[in-house]
């Protein structure tokens, strides 16, 4: 997902509860004027600091306060693109790629469900698996990794942590 993909998707996903369609339009209109040009084809998990401080610095010292609203923009769509998850789809397609798998025969789902399930397995330690998946009930994690209840009840009850 590039930046421009992502700040358009952010702005239709949430302007409708922004205060008015004038500031819908200003809040993406900042972005690419000033951030899109420079970041618009760039992944969202490539951009580094230094390129945000490479967009800023042009209109830090002229316009100020455009240049502390076009910041927050860009940090709220990279914000937004990590909680889609959209950052480590890529590193993840890249590895798999890399050592010869088929991309889409693997995801960052598919492979966080993996790690769990050979923790689980290796230890046996049910409690330690929802603290990896950031899961706050035990049910949760026993769906997801599609064990017995009653099984991964009595293990999990006898193991101290």
């Amino acid at each position: 997902m590039t930046f421009r993909e992502a700040a358009r998707q952010y702005r239709r996903e949430n302007a409708a509860g922004w205060k008015s369609a004038i500031y819908a339009r200003q809040w993406l209109a900042s972005l690419e004027s000033h951030a899109i040009p420079k970041l618009g084809d760039v992944p969202t998990g490539g951009i580094a600091a230094a390129d945000i401080i490479d967009v800023l610095m042009p209109i830090w010292q002229e316009i100020p306060e455009t240049a502390r609203q076009v910041r927050n923009r860009i940090c709220v769509v990279l914000d937004y693109a990590h909680a889609k998850g959209w950052q480590y789809a890529r590193l993840v397609d890249e590895w798999v790629t890399a050592v010869g798998l088929r991309g889409e025969d693997y995801g960052t789902h598919s492979l966080r469900r993996t790690k769990a399930s050979i923790i689980y397995k290796a230890i046996g330690n049910l409690r330690a698996v929802p603290i990896l998946l950031g899961h706050t009930k035990i049910e949760n994690t026993v769906r997801y990794l599609g064990v017995d209840v009653e099984d991964a009840l009595t293990l999990a009850e006898g193991i101290e942590v």
